[in-house]
């Protein structure tokens, strides 16, 4: 057979329904298919083959299937990948036939891991043909930069919260101020409407 596709990872997202999934490339054998899962509430995990999940297909150039043992929730996100393992267990002998069949699935098998080793090259962090950094100290600062980042968003978080305390504290106090005066301007008024009162009574009460 042949390795014509380069895909060799297929993502799913769970639905409360569906429990089986295509996997859409060849592979050597159900045991070369890995499943991880991972969600919004919980961190990625490599499901247990045999127990969480089961694979049929092997050797079949357009691929085959995965079934769960228990059905994927919304939310959840289901990675299906093919790891073939590092090995060679091809052995051929001095003089005998050679053997086409055992020699292509060899070559396979090769190619697979190619293809998986540059699947993991996409998801490591790779410097320049001209950097002569070490990666080992570029990772740190990495997390460490992660870390600060987090630290100064949570700081803003807070200064905000401390900003709309002191707004909503002074809006306060100004509005009992703004009652208080009012109050004493009620109070003046009335004093003055009083004396007014007053004077006009005085005034009748002295003309009489």
């Amino acid at each position: 057979m042949t390795v014509s596709s380069a895909t060799n990872k297929v993502v799913y997202e769970g639905n409360g329904i569906v429990s089986e999934f295509a996997v859409p490339f060849y592979f050597l054998e159900n045991s070369d298919i890995e499943v991880w899962s991972v969600s919004d509430t919980s961190a990625e995990r490599k499901l247990e083959y045999g127990t969480e999940y089961s694979v049929s297909g092997a050797g079949d150039l357009n691929g085959g299937s995965v079934i769960l043992a228990s059905v994927p929730q919304s939310g959840e996100r289901l990675t299906v990948i093919r790891n073939v393992p590092m090995t060679q267990e091809t052995d051929y002998r001095e003089n005998e036939i050679f053997p086409a069949e055992t020699q292509e699935r060899a070559l396979d098998k090769l190619t697979m891991m190619v293809q998986q080793n540059a699947e993991r090259l996409t998801r490591t962090l790779t410097l320049g043909v001209t950097s002569e950094e070490d990666p080992d100290a570029i990772i740190p600062r990495i997390f460490e930069a992660e870390t600060e980042s987090a630290n100064s968003a949570r700081q803003a978080e807070a200064a905000a919260s401390a900003a709309q305390a002191s707004k909503d504290g002074a809006a306060s106090v100004v509005e009992g101020f703004d009652e208080h005066a009012a109050e004493k301007q009620a109070e003046i008024d009335a004093s003055v409407d009083d004396a007014k009162a007053f004077g006009t009574a005085f005034a009748i009460v002295s003309w009489s």
